[in-house]
Formats: structure tokens, sequence, C-alpha cells
């Protein structure tokens, strides 16, 4: 995969629901905040 799901300075697994994310990672109220990133390649 070349992209990476980040949450809170977390990088998820594609696997991962929205509900797994509000009750493990996010866990101020809210909307959830997430971002998205290239994959650095691994030398």
């Amino acid at each position: 995969m070349w992209l990476e799901l980040v949450c809170q300075d977390q990088v998820l697994p594609p696997t991962m629901t929205l509900s797994t994310i509000k009750s493990h990672i996010w866990k101020t109220g809210g909307d959830i905040t997430m971002t998205y990133r290239l994959r650095m390649k691994s030398v």
C-alpha cells in the first residue's frame, strides 16, 4: 500500500473501523480528524 491513514499521530491499519478508531484512538469528544500521507519507502 502506498498511502497511510493517520489519526492522533498513529498509522491506522486498513482494516480498522471508525468505531474502533473512536473508542481506542480518538478518546476526546467531537469529530474524528484523520489525515493521509504517502508511505515512506523502506531502504
